[in-house]
């Protein structure tokens, strides 16, 4: 992977330099900004894997949600309203009732959630107070 990737794949999910730093290469926002501008040549392998895989977990997330919103659809036969997808704005709406160390996975979730919204479906917000709004 180069610097010019790296980058790419920090931007589509949704992560800035501070976040993937510290939540995928436990590093200084320095050192990543090193790795994505080619200061630094070698972006460790672990990093690699992780972003990868990252962005893997993001293009499935996608993928999953595509398909519980169409069979979701097609059970309500509600043939006037889209598909639903839920939006979490902040973090701390995300981590409510998700497992410890969930935090890495909110910026991808909110990428996939983008998308889908790109594509047609409706993005529904949850809101602070564990609601839809």
């Amino acid at each position: 992977m180069n610097s010019t990737e790296l980058g790419a794949i920090r931007r589509l999910l949704f992560y800035t330099q501070a976040e993937a730093a510290e939540l995928v290469g436990c590093v200084s926002e320095r050192t990543w900004q090193r790795w994505e501008s080619g200061e630094t040549q070698k972006i460790p392998q672990d990093v690699q894997e992780k972003i990868l895989y990252l962005l893997e977990w993001r293009n499935d997330e996608v993928t999953e949600r595509a398909r519980i919103a169409d069979l979701t659809f097609c059970q309500e036969k509600r043939l006037h309203a889209l598909p639903s997808i839920l939006w979490y704005p902040t973090l701390d709406t995300y981590i409510q009732g998700k497992i410890a160390g969930s935090e890495m996975y909110w910026r991808p979730s909110q990428s996939a959630a983008a998308e889908m919204a790109a594509r047609g479906y409706n993005v529904i917000e949850v809101s602070d107070r564990g609601g839809e709004s």
